[in-house]
């Protein structure tokens, strides 16, 4: 499975940039790791480890079109790029989480844009999160930030529930595994390398959507 991951990350990389790819985070069913500290207190607040994450607000947001069909440049276009494909901006919707992160131990933390994904309640993974730059910074000790996850729907899914995940897990050497995956390391390898990486760690918040 790591194979196909790490295989997903490579192009993820090279075509996208990393930007929104839930399918890039190290996932494995071999190397759980028990959160020692872990608390939920109701469906919109999740601590684990000492970070609390809490719901704000959740609400819909419309797709703004950027270009044409046929991939011309467009202020107002009906179309926006989905990976390397254009697809129609109407038939599609952004749900947004307004988040506050509170890091109630005494050392500082540091988010990723990498731990971040949404999978709704029969196991389809909705993959295009953009994170907004207070969630994948640093947080001081006994501190907080505020911010967004606006996860990328498409309309006919009728999105009315689904769990919202940060993997809490160290992230300083991920972008050192890719360079290695792209480089051609196997996902043994990598494993073996870098296993804080391969753990999980989850914060999960149940997200309703009206």
């Amino acid at each position: 499975m790591m194979k196909k991951i790490i295989s997903i990350a490579i192009c993820g990389a090279l075509t996208f940039g990393l930007i929104g790819c839930e399918s890039i985070i190290p996932n494995t069913n071999s190397t759980k790791q028990d959160s020692k500290q872990q608390e939920e207190t109701s469906s919109n607040t999740n601590t684990v480890d000492g970070i609390k994450f809490t719901v704000n607000s959740v609400s819909k947001e419309p797709v703004k079109g950027d270009r044409t069909k046929d991939n011309v440049a467009a202020k107002n276009g009906e179309y926006f790029a989905k990976g390397s494909t254009n697809v129609k901006a109407s038939d599609y919707e952004y749900i947004v989480i307004g988040l506050k992160i509170e890091n109630t131990t005494n050392k500082a933390i540091a988010l990723s844009k990498y731990g971040w994904s949404a999978e709704m309640k029969d196991g389809y993974k909705l993959k295009d999160n953009t994170i907004s730059d207070d969630l994948k910074g640093q947080i001081a000790s006994n501190n907080y930030v505020e911010g967004q996850v606006k996860v990328l729907a498409e309309k006919k899914l009728n999105v009315k529930e689904f769990k919202l995940k940060y993997n809490i897990i160290d992230y300083t050497n991920f972008d050192k595994m890719l360079s290695d995956a792209v480089s051609g390391k196997s996902e043994s390898e990598c494993k073996s390398k870098y296993p804080e990486l391969f753990k999980e760690n989850y914060a999960k918040l149940n997200i309703e959507v009206n």
